[in-house]
């Protein structure tokens, strides 16, 4: 059963009887007898079994600060959630900001507990990309820490930055490797047809279609959009 430290205010009683129906113990601070920060210990430097992943739970839809600690966080919040305050929490730390009012928060949660519970495990070689200074190093550690997650991925940079190859390489490193990776250029698509193309339409939808399309999406496949900038901010979003 995957462990979920829980900081902050209680969770909601149905909450927490969701998460124990997906294998997801929540242990609240107090019954841990510490702040549940997950603090360096001895060893090789992977995460004490000791120190789950820790879950800051908030009324308001203001990013909290990061706890004190090593382990990895989530930030839940009982608000509803805009882009611009997701973005301020993983600034801050944060592995991902969920709100308790979208109706897949427990499985949400759930899964991104599951990943978090996964130790660190060392970044494979990339003869792809050159990492030489500390923040190249950095970069090919956060690249590894997204290919073993499920959540999309946003790449930003300048042409020549090398966007490209961080896709291939979360798609590598990822448990989707073995599915054809597809790049597609958003600035080559009109944004009439941005949609349809990566979500697909069911027939009838618009004239001329005749049959239903899956679009990208849905396939058991990795996706690279490029020059995302000429496209909607309701599509960037999607």
């Amino acid at each position: 059963m995957t462990t979920l430290a829980w900081l902050g205010s209680d969770p909601p009683p149905p909450l927490r009887k969701a998460l124990t129906a997906r294998d997801v113990r929540v242990v609240l601070g107090r019954e841990r007898g510490d702040d549940a920060g997950g603090r360096p210990g001895s060893g090789s430097g992977a995460r004490p079994a000791a120190h789950p992943p820790r879950v800051v739970f908030t009324a308001s839809a203001r990013p909290p600060l990061a706890p004190p600690g090593v382990a990895p966080w989530l930030w839940l919040s009982a608000a509803a959630l805009g882009d611009s305050v997701r973005v301020e929490a993983a600034r801050r730390g944060a592995y991902d900001a969920l709100s308790l009012l979208d109706a897949r928060a427990a499985d949400r949660l759930a899964a991104r507990a599951r990943e978090l519970c996964i130790d660190e495990a060392p970044v494979p070689a990339a003869p792809e990309m050159v990492a030489v200074s500390a923040a190249s190093k950095q970069l090919v550690r956060q690249i590894a820490r997204a290919a073993r997650t499920s959540m999309p991925v946003l790449l930003t940079g300048e042409t020549g930055t090398g966007k490209e190859v961080a896709a291939r390489l979360i798609h590598a490193w990822s448990a989707r490797a073995s599915f054809p990776f597809v790049p597609i250029n958003c600035a080559a698509l009109p944004n009439e047809l941005m949609e349809a193309e990566l979500f697909g339409y069911a027939r009838g939808a618009f004239s001329a279609r005749c049959r239903a399309t899956r679009g990208c999406s849905p396939r058991p496949r990795a996706a690279r959009c490029s020059s995302t900038r000429s496209t909607t901010p309701r599509i960037r979003c999607r």
